[in-house]
């Protein structure tokens, strides 16, 4: 795991409005898979939502599996699938330093079900880990 970044850093872990405006670009009857690279906080952050933290303090990697499992009921009922999900090793090609503690890809049936997904109630409770979890992140839609 990687060292936390100053507050100032952390930019890359909820999406923008531009960046949701974005999606409106995405050929709406394509499949999306998205690449997700993730780099998690060595103690889980519940700032944001202290009603949702653990009694004790967890990892962002145990954080991260709380969103994950939290969230795996809603991503099947929209239609998506994770397809995969590796731990990181060093990188091989890119900027010194820069590293990521996992690699996922997403499968949603089209834009509006990504939508859907990020918007659904129960998924929005179960992000709270992700955010918990994530020092820095990056979430890449890709053809399907």
């Amino acid at each position: 795991m990687n060292t936390d970044l100053p507050p100032a850093e952390r930019c890359s872990v909820e999406p923008t409005a531009a960046q949701l405006g974005a999606l409106d670009e995405l050929d709406a009857d394509v499949a999306v898979v998205m690449l997700n690279l993730v780099r998690f906080r060595d103690v889980a952050d519940y700032s944001h939502r202290p009603d949702l933290a653990p009694e004790a303090p967890i990892s962002g990697a145990e954080a991260y599996r709380r969103y994950s499992a939290a969230a795996q009921d809603t991503l099947g009922a929209i239609g998506g699938a994770v397809e995969h999900f590796r731990s990181c090793r060093p990188t091989f090609i890119g900027p010194d330093g820069e590293q990521w503690d996992a690699v996922l890809t997403v499968r949603y049936p089209n834009p509006a079900a990504f939508r859907a997904l990020i918007n659904h109630p129960a998924y929005v409770e179960a992000a709270v880990h992700r955010t918990a979890a994530l020092v820095d992140s990056r979430l890449i839609p890709t053809s399907g």
